[in-house]
C-alpha cells in the first residue's frame, strides 16, 4: 500500500515504453482526514446517495453524515413501496445496510403510484389522500428506529411533483403526517420544502395546514461559489421562516441544493479545469461555512448518483465523477467536515481586511476559517508563522503550510482552516486577526 506524505488528491499516470502499443492511463487517489465522530443530530452534511455499499462508505469517508432518499433511490417514495395497493415492498436489508454504514436517513413517502392518483373533479384531490395515509402510516410502522425522519414530500411547488393546488397540498401533508405520527410516535416531520427565494408557496401552505413540523425544509440552488461578500442567507431563511409562520428557534434544514457549474470539477487532466476545480473546491468548503453560519442546521448537496457512465459527467454531480472517482469538491468537503461538523457558530467579523471568515467552537475546541472576500480590493496575506505552533492550520486539501516553511499564505478562493483546544473562543478569533495584513 502507498502512504502519501501529505493530504488531498493524487494522480497516477501509467505510460507504455513505447506510446504506439496503449495509451496513457490515469487513476485518482485522495488521502482524507478520518471522520470524526459527529452524533447525527448535530452533523450539518448530508447528500443524496445511491444505495450500494460503494456510495455508503464513499459518503461516510467524505464527511457526509446524512443521506436524503429523493431520486438516488425510490426506496420509501410511495410508488416504490406500494406499487398495488395493499401489496407492499420493505427494503429492510438495504435499510439496514445504510444505518450501519453510518448514515441517517431522511425518508419521503412522495410520488404517488398510478393507481392512487385521482381526478380531483371527483374526488377534491389529485391523490387518494386516504390511501396515502395509510401508506404513511405502515412506512413508519415498520422502519420505525430505523427511518425517524420523514419529508412529507418533494418540491410540491412544481407540477412535476405535486400537480395538485395550494390547498390540496395541505391536505395532503396534514394527513400524511398525522400517519407517520401514528405509526412512529417518535417521528419527526419535517417539511414543508418550499424553495428558499419563493415565498408565495409558503405563504399559502401556512395559512392553511394545520400540522406543526418538527423541522422546517426548503431547496436552496446555489448560482456562485457561497460566501462572504454582501450575501447573506440569514436573511433570506429568517424572511422565508417568517412567511411560513414558522416558530422562533426551529430548525431549518436544506434538503436539497448544489452548485451545477462545478459539476464538471475533476482532478483527471483530460477533463479538469483548473479554474473549475478550484471553484469546485470553494464550493466544496466554503457551502458548509456560509450556510450553517447562517442557521441552516443542515444542507443535503444533490448529488451522490447517476455514476458509472461518461454520459453523467458534469451536471449536478460536484461530489464524484463519472467513474465513481474522488474530486475536489469532495476533498475539500472531507476536510471541512474535519474541522468543524457538529459545532456551533460563533460571533466574528464577517469580513476583516479583505478576508471574509467564519467560527465554530464546541466544548474544548474552536476553528475559525478564512478566505480572499469576493469584494476585497488587493490581496490578504494570513501569517501562519505568527499562529501559536500547538495550533492546526490546513488548507481545503488538508495539509498544513507550515510544513514546507511558509510563514504567510496569500488567500484565495479556498479557505485556510486554524484548530485549536483548550482556548477561548474570542481569544482565538482575535488572534487569527492580527495575523491578517496586506500582501
Amino acid at each position: 500500500p502507498v502512504d502519501p506524505p501529505r493530504n488531498g488528491l493524487f494522480r497516477v499516470t501509467l505510460k507504455a515504453v513505447d506510446p504506439q502499443l496503449a495509451a496513457e492511463h490515469e487513476m485518482i487517489a485522495a488521502r482524507l482526514p478520518r471522520p470524526r465522530p459527529v452524533p447525527h443530530a448535530r452533523s450539518y452534511f448530508g447528500t443524496h446517495a445511491t444505495i450500494r455499499p460503494f456510495f455508503i462508505d464513499y459518503a461516510r469517508k467524505i464527511g457526509m453524515k446524512w443521506t436524503r432518499f429523493h431520486d438516488a433511490t425510490i426506496m420509501c417514495k410511495w410508488s416504490g413501496a406500494e406499487p398495488k395497493r395493499g401489496e407492499y415492498r420493505w427494503y429492510d436489508e438495504q435499510i439496514k445496510g445504510i444505518r450501519d454504514g453510518g448514515l441517517q436517513i431522511l425518508a419521503l413517502p412522495d410520488r404517488p403510484p398510478k393507481w392512487a392518483q385521482t381526478d380531483p373533479e371527483k374526488t377534491g384531490n389529485v391523490i387518494d389522500v386516504a390511501a396515502f395515509a395509510l401508506y404513511c402510516e405502515s412506512a413508519a410502522r415498520h422502519y420505525r428506529g430505523l427511518i425517524d425522519y420523514w419529508e412529507m414530500w418533494n418540491e410540491p411547488y412544481m407540477r412535476g411533483f405535486f400537480k395538485g393546488t395550494p390547498e390540496q397540498f395541505a391536505a395532503v401533508f396534514d394527513a400524511g403526517a398525522a400517519a407517520i405520527r401514528r405509526g412512529n410516535p417518535d417521528a419527526r416531520i419535517v417539511g414543508f420544502c418550499p424553495e428558499l427565494s419563493s415565498l408565495n408557496f409558503p405563504r399559502k401552505v401556512a395559512a392553511l395546514t394545520k400540522t406543526k413540523v418538527d423541522v422546517f425544509s426548503f431547496h436552496a440552488y446555489f448560482q456562485n461559489v457561497t460566501g462572504g461578500g454582501t450575501a447573506d442567507f440569514a436573511q433570506e431563511l429568517a424572511l422565508l421562516l417568517k412567511t411560513a409562520k414558522q416558530p422562533a428557534g426551529i430548525e431549518a434544514w436544506n434538503s436539497e441544493g448544489t452548485f451545477g457549474a462545478v459539476g464538471t470539477n475533476s482532478f483527471y487532466s483530460f477533463l479538469g479545469d483548473p479554474r473549475v476545480n478550484e471553484w469546485g473546491a470553494a464550493f466544496g468548503s466554503r457551502v458548509w461555512l456560509s450556510t450553517a453560519a447562517a442557521g441552516f442546521r443542515k444542507t443535503f448537496i444533490y448529488t451522490l448518483h447517476q455514476t458509472d457512465t461518461i454520459m453523467y459527467h458534469g451536471g449536478y454531480k460536484t461530489l464524484i465523477n463519472y467513474d465513481r472517482s474522488i474530486t475536489p469538491s469532495a476533498v475539500a468537503t472531507a476536510v471541512t467536515a474535519y474541522c468543524m461538523d457538529g459545532m456551533s457558530p460563533i460571533a466574528c467579523p464577517k469580513v476583516n481586511q479583505g478576508a471574509a471568515q467564519y467560527a465554530f467552537a464546541e466544548e474544548g475546541r474552536t476553528v475559525w476559517s478564512t478566505f480572499l472576500d469576493p469584494l476585497a480590493k488587493q490581496p490578504v496575506l494570513l501569517h501562519v508563522g505568527k499562529l501559536p505552533a500547538t495550533w492546526e492550520v490546513l488548507d481545503a486539501m488538508g495539509n498544513d503550510p507550515r510544513r514546507d516553511g511558509v510563514g504567510a499564505v496569500t488567500l484565495g478562493l479556498t479557505p485556510i482552516f486554524v484548530r485549536a483546544t483548550d482556548v477561548v473562543p474570542a481569544r482565538m478569533v482575535q488572534t487569527c486577526n492580527a495575523a491578517l495584513g496586506p500582501e
